[in-house]
């Protein structure tokens, strides 16, 4: 099963860095990372613009649909084509199969728009992000924009403790 959609990144558009740390979508659970985290147990390789090489994509229970970078840019995941193919009916015992996936472009989103995001995750016990997420959102202006800032206050409010040289992590 291969997938192949248009890629922006074939049209000379440069690499949008992911500034962590960061939230992505694991299935429908939203999960807190660094960048040596997010390395460690969602990217197999960088390829080049904004593609990667995603592990464990295929399930779709721990697949990377978006994330948000400590910026406040919302980066939607789009499957370009899967590698180890062959192996997708064995996943529910060990996932070898890889998706290569393209990052959108980051986009600023208002606080009503990054909730409607946020209303089909679910947030079971130890895995509460999105909870608190929505509980900070919910008293902030609809309209604001998410952004640095209001990423910084909810990190720092439910968010693991960093290095300061964390906060300036990038990725490629």
């Amino acid at each position: 099963m291969r997938l192949h959609k248009p890629s922006r990144a074939d049209n000379g558009s440069a690499c949008q860095r992911i500034a962590f740390p960061a939230l992505y979508t694991s299935g429908n659970v939203l999960i807190k990372t660094n960048r040596d985290d997010f390395i460690k147990y969602c990217v197999k390789r960088y390829y080049v613009e904004n593609r990667y090489l995603i592990k464990n994509n295929a399930n779709e229970k721990l697949r990377i649909s978006w994330l948000i970078d400590r910026n406040g840019l919302f980066r939607e995941v789009e499957i370009i084509r899967y590698h180890n193919w062959w192996a997708m009916h064995i996943i529910h015992l060990i996932d070898i199969v890889t998706s290569e996936c393209e990052l959108t472009a980051g986009r600023s989103l208002t606080v009503s728009e990054l909730l409607e995001k946020l209303s089909s995750l679910k947030a079971p016990s130890g895995f509460q992000t999105a909870k608190h997420l929505r509980g900070y959102l919910r008293r902030q202006s609809p309209d604001r924009v998410f952004d640095a800032t209001m990423f910084r206050e909810f990190w720092d409010k439910h968010g693991f403790r960093l290095e300061p040289e964390e906060w300036l992590a990038e990725y490629p």
